[in-house]
């Protein structure tokens, strides 16, 4: 018996220490950058639900240092449930070097039966490895898990998260990092300091769940505000009371010394319609990447950060040895609540105590101001396509594209019905308050397949499948909505004209393209509405300059409400890529499409025992004897059970013994 209880301890502990949940800031692939120092770095993520200010938090806020406890989400001191990965807001960040392995294991704790799948935003996987539910894979099922591996071979700032309803703007999100050996970085010398501890990953949050507040909007007469922002997950917005003292939960600081250059590294996942204006107190920002894409150097005031966006930006530390605020005001539905955070960048030897100046919204400019919103190019302001990058020109640069593709947008007044019932409450007979309209792309709005396209397509009638060219339907008159997929050749170079109609409201659409970067060649806006025909006018006349040399590579790019952004794209990547507006709301509705770059015989192979679903029928039972495929088990779970089986065949021994 002796012997048993032994062998049961070293059994449990081994148990317990499979499901620890590490926040990998020791990781070892975490580490100077080299040419031919490869690593394979891996992770596990465990999802659950969880909630703020838990009891893992103890006193917090009134103690402020138990704020900082293991799983311990402070977030804005809002009381609110919440998604995580091992416990963690944001979760934990993947810092690697360029031509690592990524191994990342995703274990499904969440509950509800609640399946999750995880995109890595920025990086140019193979399109297996995406992570867009019911596009590129099945959702990972609750109780199951599911591994991601991929090369890093996209460098610079990226992050991760959820892609599967609307589970980002609860949490599921984190940044992910590809540095570059010294040799190959083309701002070496620019700046002296480059450590995980600067990046800032911003989000608009919330009180309340989003799923509620957009069924409201859907179905009542409810919105989908913002109430609050994080900076890096903290951030100060509700007030706790104890001996009639006010305390809030503690702002993300940033520790910096007097005249050093700072990279940082400026993550937007801003989930609302909620543009966001970006400063530093006293501080220039020199913006030296976009998107993971190196920038000539181009030092402003301030800049306006749009959803799913990315900015390295060096900070000289030059000015008087104390704390500065670091600030962020949401615009358009952020700026209804005037949503706002702040975090402190405090200088060694500064004072413990809050920086000077007001603690409040604020989108007044000053200076110079990059990616100004809905605003054309003048004085003061700069948009993204006046930048140049330092990459050399490419095969997508060439004078006459292979192809020009026109994309026109807007929220279109038609019967949904998944907020109207035409007979019944047609979006055309209630009252105002009442009225939902409809995000669409060239007034089609797109879903997923119920099985995903990439690795079943053949399963997918092809009736489910559309684009403006073969929709029969007048789209301008009744709801059209299908699997909206644009063919394009492999090694096609297509323009892409990005329309925002801006006819019903003044608004933003942000758009991101998986898999692959686009150059941006022009960008402007004409006036508080457009359309296609227009634009296409305009572009006859020779009155749009596209930018041929040194365009900037990017994978996420504003439009102006009334406006035009002109892409080129070297279709080089073969796949299904999702290429939509990165408000969460507008992709749950429907303000997206996929682009098939290639035929289906020239995708990747798909890794085997790949996991299926899709629709069933009953069509009776097995035959005796039919071979049945077993689903795929992830490896952990195997040996888990594999060990678990011979533990208590080793018991039952023993004690028989």
């Amino acid at each position: 018996m002796h012997r048993i209880l032994i062998l049961f301890v070293l059994g449990y502990s081994n148990v317990i220490a499979n499901f620890q949940l590490n926040d990998y800031s020791d990781h070892p692939c975490i580490r100077p950058c080299g040419i031919n120092t490869r690593k394979t770095c891996e992770y596990t993520f465990t999802l659950e639900y969880y909630y703020t200010l838990s009891k893992a938090c103890y006193d917090c806020p009134f103690n402020v240092s138990d704020c900082s406890r293991p799983h311990c989400v402070p977030a804005d001191g809002s009381p609110r449930p919440i998604l995580t990965a091992n416990r963690m807001l944001p979760g934990p960040g993947i810092h690697v070097c360029l031509n690592d392995t990524i191994v990342v294991n995703i274990i499904n704790n969440l509950l509800g039966g609640e399946g999750v799948s995880i995109h890595w935003h920025g990086i140019h996987v193979p399109p297996h490895m995406d992570g867009v539910s019911m596009l590129t894979q099945c959702p990972i099922p609750e109780y199951s898990s599911f591994q991601y591996r991929f090369l890093a071979v996209t460098p610079g700032t990226h992050y991760w998260h959820s892609h599967a309803g609307m589970q980002n703007a609860h949490g599921l999100f984190g940044p992910l990092i590809i540095r570059e050996p010294p040799e190959k970085d083309e701002h070496l010398g620019r700046y002296d300091v480059d450590q995980p501890e600067f990046t800032v990953l911003i989000n608009d949050w919330f009180i309340d769940m989003m799923p509620g507040q957009l069924s409201s909007l859907l179905h009542r007469t409810g919105g989908v505000l913002s109430d609050s922002m994080l900076i890096n997950g903290k951030g100060a917005y509700h007030k706790y009371m104890r001996d009639n003292t006010t305390v809030y939960t503690p702002y993300e600081v940033f520790n910096v010394q007097l005249g050093r250059r700072y990279r940082f590294r400026v993550i937007t996942n801003s989930l609302n319609t909620c543009p966001i204006l970006f400063s530093i107190d006293n501080h220039n920002l020199t913006v030296i990447a976009s998107d993971g894409s190196p920038l000539e150097p181009y030092t402003v005031d301030s800049i306006v950060l749009y959803s799913g966006e990315r900015y390295d930006i060096i900070v000289h530390t030059n000015q008087d040895v104390k704390s500065y605020w670091m600030r962020t005001s949401g615009m358009l539905l952020c700026g209804t609540l005037k949503a706002f955070q702040l975090a402190v960048v405090k200088y060694k030897g500064a004072p413990d105590e809050e920086p000077g100046g007001n603690k409040e919204w604020n989108v007044d400019t000053h200076g110079i101001q990059l990616d100004p919103l809905n605003t054309k190019t003048t004085e003061g302001f700069v948009d993204i396509s006046q930048l140049n990058s330092t990459l050399p020109n490419d095969e997508s640069l060439k004078e006459v594209p292979d192809r020009t593709i026109y994309l026109g947008y807007d929220f279109n007044i038609i019967d949904n019905f998944r907020s109207h019932d035409k007979e019944l409450y047609s979006v055309h007979e209630v009252d105002a308050p009442f009225r939902r309209f409809t995000q669409q792309i060239n007034h089609i709005s797109t879903v997923f397949p119920p099985s995903p396209a990439q690795t079943q397509y053949s399963d997918i009638p092809t009736g489910l499948f559309c684009n403006e060219e073969s929709m029969k339907a007048n789209c301008t008159r009744e709801f059209c909505q299908c699997v909206h997929v644009i063919k394009i050749g492999l090694g096609e170079v297509v323009e892409i004209f990005l329309v925002d109609e801006g006819a019903t409201f003044n608004t933003n659409h942000p758009f991101h393209l998986h898999g692959n970067y686009f150059r941006v060649i022009a960008l402007d806006k004409l006036n508080t509405s457009t359309t296609i025909e227009e634009v296409k006018a305009l572009d006859a006349k020779g009155m749009i300059h596209r930018k041929l040399d040194k365009a900037p590579l990017k994978d996420s790019v504003m439009i102006h409400d009334g406006g035009f952004t002109v892409l080129r794209l070297h279709a080089k990547n073969p796949g299904f890529w999702f290429f939509h507006c990165h408000f969460q709301t507008h992709t749950e509705m429907g303000m997206g499409l996929t682009l098939q770059v290639g035929t289906p015989s020239q995708q990747p192979k798909v890794p085997k025992k790949f996991p299926k679903c899709g629709p069933w029928k009953y069509e009776g039972y097995e035959e005796e004897g039919q071979e049945t495929k077993d689903c795929p088990t992830n490896k952990e779970s195997r040996v888990m059970l594999s060990f678990v089986v011979q533990f208590i065949m080793f018991c039952t021994i023993m004690l028989l013994y």
